[in-house]
């Protein structure tokens, strides 16, 4: 199942965020802003789209877009943690967040 990320998902959102952080790790050329990013994280839910993929009620994936226009918008994370990949949870997110829920 994929859904809109709320306020009460914050915590699980900056693990699935942390997870994918650790999988594909910024330059070590770069200034940590782990601290910015997880503000972020926290503002944009409610306001661009946060979504959880899923699987017997435990999260396995999440999506974080932003959109610019009614037509155009960026997908900047999309991760699925690895127990659950193969299963289509990409697909589902990743059209998930382009079709956000109303």
């Amino acid at each position: 199942m994929i859904r809109d990320a709320r306020g009460d998902d914050l915590a699980t959102v900056v693990d699935l965020w942390r997870e994918f952080e650790a999988e594909a790790p910024e330059p070590a050329w770069r200034d940590d802003e782990g601290e910015v990013r997880q503000r972020e994280l926290e503002r944009a839910i409610g306001t661009d789209i946060v979504l959880l993929a899923e699987q017997d009620a435990r999260p396995v994936g999440l999506a974080v877009a932003d959109t610019k226009s009614e037509r155009v918008g960026f997908l900047h994370i999309l991760y699925v943690r690895p127990s659950a990949r193969q299963l289509g949870r990409v697909r589902s997110t990743s059209a998930g967040a382009s079709h956000p829920p109303k």
